[in-house]
C-alpha cells in the first residue's frame, strides 16, 4: 500500500509528479527493487527532475511487480485540475495494465472532471453539510477543552460563539 495526502497550504504537494514518485518511493520500500526497474533510464537520473510521464512509467512498472497493490490519494481536489488530470490518468492506466489488481481510494470534494467511472467501484459522497454538525461538535469541544486548561483566554461567551461559528463556517465541511 502507498499512500499521499495533497496539502492546499504546502504547494509542493499539489504537482503529479510529486503525488506518483511518493507513491513510487514507498512502495519501492516494501521490496528489492528489480533490475528492471533499476535500469530504467528515469529511475538511475537520481535527483534530476522527471516529467509526469517519466515517473508514471517508472511507478507503472513498480504497480506491476506487485498481484495486489492499494493506492490512496487524499485531497486530489486541492491540485490544480492538470495536475490531477495527469494523476487520474496514470492511476487509469495502471488499472488497465491488467497485470496487477489495483485498488485506489481517491478522496476528494468534488469527482475530478476527468474522473473515469469505469476505474469506479464505489463512490461515496460527502457533502458539507453531510458532516457540518460533526465538525460544530467538534469545534465546541476542542474551544471547551482548552479553555479549561487556561489555554484560551476568553471569558465572554458572545466571542466564545463568534470563534466557534466563525471556525464552523471557514471549515467548509473538512
Amino acid at each position: 500500500m502507498a499512500s499521499f495526502h495533497c496539502d492546499y497550504a504546502d504547494l509542493s504537494t499539489l504537482s503529479a509528479t510529486k503525488i506518483l514518485g511518493t507513491l513510487a518511493k514507498q512502495l519501492l520500500e516494501d521490496i528489492d527493487i528489480p533490475p528492471s526497474v533499476e535500469q530504467d533510464p528515469c529511475f538511475s537520473q537520481g535527483n534530476q527532475s522527471l516529467s509526469v510521464q517519466e515517473v508514471s512509467r517508472v511507478l507503472g512498472a513498480i504497480v506491476s511487480l506487485y498481484s495486489t497493490i492499494y493506492l490512496v490519494v487524499d485531497g486530489l481536489d486541492e491540485c490544480p485540475k492538470e495536475e490531477e488530470h495527469d494523476v487520474l490518468n496514470s492511476l487509469r492506466v495502471y488499472c488497465a495494465q491488467g497485470l496487477t489488481s489495483v485498488k485506489i481510494f481517491v478522496s476528494s470534494r468534488e469527482p475530478a472532471e476527468s474522473f473515469d467511472n469505469n476505474m469506479v467501484s464505489h463512490t461515496i459522497f460527502i457533502r458539507k453539510h453531510d458532516n457540518s454538525s460533526d465538525i460544530y461538535g467538534y469545534i465546541r469541544e476542542s474551544i471547551s477543552s482548552l479553555r479549561q486548561a487556561r489555554r484560551l483566554a476568553v471569558q465572554d461567551e458572545s466571542l466564545v460563539d463568534e470563534i466557534i461559528n466563525t471556525l464552523s463556517e471557514k471549515a467548509h465541511g473538512m
